[in-house]
Formats: C-alpha cells, sequence, structure tokens
C-alpha cells in the first residue's frame, strides 16, 4: 500500500506544474513572434523603402509649393507660410494619434492586470 502524500507537497506540484507551463507557453509565444519577425522582414523593408519615397515625394511637393508663392510674395514668407502649415497639421496629427492610443494603452494596462489576477489566484495559500 502506497503512503497518502500530504496536501502541501501536492499543492507545490501543483504550483511547480503550472510554472512549468506558464515558462513553456511563454517560450512558444517567443519563437512564433520570432518567425513571424523572420517571415515579415521583406515585407517591412518593402513598407521602409515605400515610406522613404513617399516622404521625398512630400518634401519635393512642398518645395514646389515654395517656389510657386515665391512668385507672388518673397521667398522667405513663402517658407515661413509653408512650414507654419506643415507643422500645424503635424501637432494636430499628432495629438489624435495619441488620443486614438490612450484607449489601447488603457486596454494593455488591464490585461496585465488580469494576469495578474489569474497567477495571484492560482497559488495556493500559505499559512
Amino acid at each position: 500500500m502506497s503512503a497518502a502524500r500530504p496536501v502541501s507537497e501536492v499543492l507545490t506540484d501543483i504550483v511547480r506544474n503550472l510554472q512549468e507551463i506558464i515558462h513553456g507557453e511563454i517560450q512558444l509565444a517567443r519563437t512564433e513572434i520570432r518567425e513571424q519577425l523572420h517571415s515579415t522582414r521583406p515585407a517591412g523593408v518593402l513598407i521602409g523603402v515605400g515610406v522613404a519615397g513617399g516622404l521625398l515625394g512630400a518634401f519635393f511637393l512642398l518645395l514646389f509649393v515654395v517656389e510657386a508663392l515665391s512668385l507672388v510674395i518673397p521667398s522667405w514668407v513663402a517658407s515661413l507660410a509653408v512650414g507654419i502649415v506643415v507643422a500645424l497639421l503635424a501637432a494636430v496629427t499628432f495629438g489624435v494619434g495619441m488620443r486614438r492610443l490612450r484607449p489601447a494603452a488603457q486596454m494593455q494596462g488591464k490585461t496585465v492586470s488580469n494576469m495578474k489576477e489569474k497567477v495571484a489566484c492560482s497559488e495556493p495559500q500559505r499559512r
């Protein structure tokens, strides 16, 4: 007949097994993320080249606007006007982006706190 194991030993084994499962899941997630990043690298390079080309195109379009305005007003006033308009558009766009980012950051914080609660609930109570 086998001797019964103490409850504390069984609970310790359960916690150890849970920790191993969580560690394994984290390792699996890391591996999957690395594989995804490796497979999407060529697309990322193409996107980067596209963004750089778009920025250069926008620069030359702004230069065109400055040159066209300088036919009517002094070139320094044209440059100043275009610079102010671009800066205002950038500030507005940045502000809207930050407002849209806040709810996503709050949701991420809730997810982390929920995970902490689940881990805390799965640990046995020590006396």
